[in-house]
């Protein structure tokens, strides 16, 4: 619920900095894109918890959790950098002389991290390309003696 509040706080707070800005002032172009960044942050807060809800209804988990939670995570981090470009093109044309330099720590901060999901990424679906190769199927013996697998961390169900 409160996730639902903060979102529409975020739209409507996005709605009055749009309308008051123009090209003489940046404050409100500014305050725009940054409830338009929090805004897709809700969004992606609000998708993990329905995805952590769906996990938490179903008997014995959702396998494809951790993929799916990942996904938005990626999504988010590629919408955070769409938007803090488009603010950058936005403040260069309508300010040509002034570049934000303020915009830059963002921009870098999310450019690491979608980097390093990414490269996260790659190297899980190396991993993963030959595990039924590179793994033997547990055996009923070894399912009972464990009760989370060391490989994803879920829990094991016989």
């Amino acid at each position: 619920l409160l996730l639902f509040l903060l979102l529409l706080l975020d739209l409507l707070m996005y709605s009055v900095f749009y309308r008051h800005s123009s090209n003489n002032s940046t404050l409100y172009t500014w305050l725009a894109f940054e409830t338009l960044a929090m805004t897709s942050g809700c969004l992606v807060s609000i998708g993990k918890f329905c995805v952590l809800l769906l996990d938490s209804s179903l008997d014995h988990g959702w396998s494809s959790k951790a993929s799916c939670l990942f996904y938005l995570d990626l999504i988010g981090d590629c919408v955070s950098m769409c938007i803090f470009l488009l603010f950058i093109v936005t403040f260069f044309l309508h300010n040509p002389s002034k570049l934000p330099l303020y915009m830059m720590a963002d921009i870098l901060q999310v450019g690491r991290q979608l980097l390093l999901r990414l490269q996260s990424f790659r190297k899980f679906r190396q991993l993963t390309k030959n595990m039924n190769e590179n793994f033997p199927d547990a055996t009923l013996d070894e399912l009972e003696s464990a009760d989370t697998c060391i490989i994803c961390r879920d829990a094991l169900h016989i």
